[in-house]
């Protein structure tokens, strides 16, 4: 282990983790690599406890008063956290919205194959955002657009809630699916 002033140093989304000889703290509360909590220490001493066992002094809680270190090997903390950062991006799993279109004047077969695209979005736990629009002198057809979508809505409330009742958006007529729990 070199023990160099300056020595590594490893840029996290947040913060540096400060290692060894960058730790500018004068008191730092110590835990040992078995987990064992060694009490607050001088840095000097900090230092010398990690050397003794061949480790790093890592700076774990530098918001902390005083900041907390912990003595360890860095490339190892370093792995460590990647890991977390993995683990924690795939539970994190946002819910994906799709949206289906349509217009006021589709036919009876076409909105059967969308009802159908709809039901399967929302058996795979998906929003769904339906979107009836409309074109400048066809918006004088707004109810027959109220009407179809509130044909669809009820055709899938076996499956589907409604978050959000049909709108009208600009020239665009909006509701919002989401399974059932």
């Amino acid at each position: 282990m070199i023990w160099l002033k300056g020595a590594r140093i490893i840029k996290t989304t947040s913060r540096f983790t400060r290692v060894n000889f960058q730790i500018i703290a004068q008191q730092v509360r110590v835990i040992d690599s078995d987990g064992q909590n060694l009490g607050v220490l001088p840095i000097r001493e900090a230092r010398e406890a990690a050397q003794r066992h061949e480790l790093d002094l890592i700076e774990i809680v530098p918001s902390a008063n005083p900041p907390v270190c912990k003595i360890g090997d860095f490339q190892k903390y370093k792995y460590e956290q990647k890991v977390k950062q993995k683990e924690e991006r795939s539970k994190g799993k946002s819910i994906t919205m799709k949206e289906v279109r349509l217009r006021y004047c589709t036919s009876a077969h076409d909105i059967e194959t969308k009802e159908k695209a709809i039901r399967r979005f929302l058996q795979e736990k998906r929003q769904v955002r339906l979107v009836m629009m409309f074109k400048n002198r066809e918006l004088s057809y707004r109810n027959q657009g109220f009407d179809l979508m509130s044909q669809i809505i009820t055709s899938l409330t076996e499956v589907a809630k409604v978050d959000m009742t049909p709108r009208m958006t600009g020239k665009n007529l909006v509701a919002i699916l989401s399974p059932q729990v």
